[in-house]
Parts: C-alpha cells; structure tokens; sequence
C-alpha cells in the first residue's frame, strides 16, 4: 500500500513540474512581457534582459528596444547590448526618443539620454573588442565638444579601469584632434590627465 501511494505522488508531482514546464514555454513565447515582469520581480535579471529582447521582437518599439539595451548592458550581456545597442542608434526615432525621456527623467546622474545610451553601446562595443567602432562612434557623438557626462567620457572611464594604455592613447590622439583647449576647460583637463596617467604619456 505505501508502495503505492509513493508511485502515485512521484507521478503527480512529475506531472505538476511537467505542466509548470509546459506553462512557463507558452508564456515564453506567447507573453515574453509577463515572463519580464515575473522575473523581475523575482531578481532573475539574466533572464529579465533576455525576454525584454523578446518583447522589443514582437512590438519592434523604440522604447522596448532601449528597454532590451539597458537590461543587457547591466548584466553584462555585452554582445546583445552591443547589437542591439546599434539598432538603437540607428532607428530613425532615437532622438525623438531621447528628448522625450529627457523631459520625463531629469537626472544628474546620467546626464542627457542620447549620450548615455550611446556611452552604455560604445562600452559594449568596446567590450566585445569592437574598439574601432567603439571610438568612432563617441567621437562622432561628440561633435567636437566636450561634456563632463558624454559617451567619451563614459568610454573612457572603462579604459582607464581596465588599465588599457594603447586605446587611452587612442583617445588621447581624438581629442587632441579636436583642438579643445584644456587649460579653458578643468573637467577636459582632468579628463585628459586620467588617459595620461594610463597611457604612460
């Protein structure tokens, strides 16, 4: 009788894992916003940011995209922010969405959204050695200025932690491009002094 019992409780419970495993697939691919909703709520933030690519899939909006981007980025999925990082970019309502966010979301932590966003992509890229890119794209977002909270600065911050001499010399080399006058600008100086320092120059 004990017997049977057990054989009949391993059944049920096999069958009440294999249901919450046929569940969780069709909410993965029919309800991707729920699944990030669910495991947001459960700190699950690795999977947080792979169903917010699927919910960007399905709607193709800007701002799920941004949504997709940022999620990535944060948990250092690098190559999806990096890829989808571009779209971003290139989608012809970036900026509109920027300077939407912008007047919703002041933040002096961030600075303005199109050079954040454009500094969490630049890093990615640079991260998943895509360097090249990495700098054409701050240095054409600069715009030859120079901003405390920009994606040049965002770029090289990271280089400068990771002890990356060669492309802080590289950084270096664009700004001297941009004949910015440092001894006008403290925060440039400053900036610049921290490439030196790396860069042994």
């Amino acid at each position: 009788m004990g017997k049977l019992i057990a054989k009949t409780a391993g059944i049920t419970l096999a069958a009440i894992v294999a249901l919450a495993l046929v569940l969780l697939g069709m909410f993965s691919w029919f309800a991707p916003g729920i699944m990030v909703t669910i495991t947001e709520n459960l700190g699950l933030e690795g999977a947080c940011a792979s169903y917010s690519i699927s919910v960007y899939e399905r709607s193709g909006e800007i701002d799920d995209l941004a949504v997709a981007v940022e999620r990535c980025y944060n948990v250092g999925d690098y190559e999806n922010a990096a890829s989808y990082g571009s779209k971003l970019l290139s989608d012809e309502g970036f900026d509109d969405y920027c300077a939407k966010r912008d007047n919703e979301i002041a933040s002096d932590d961030i600075g303005d959204t199109d050079q954040y966003l454009i500094g969490i992509v630049a890093e990615s890229l640079y991260r998943t050695n895509q360097k090249e890119n990495a700098l054409n794209l701050v240095c054409a977002a600069a715009n030859n200025e120079f901003r405390q909270q920009s994606a040049i600065v965002y770029l090289g911050v990271v280089a400068a932690e990771q002890e990356d001499a060669a492309f802080c010399s590289q950084i270096l080399s664009r700004l001297d491009g941009m004949q910015l006058d440092e001894d006008l600008d403290l925060d440039l100086k400053k900036f610049k002094d921290m490439l030196r320092e790396v860069a042994g120059e």
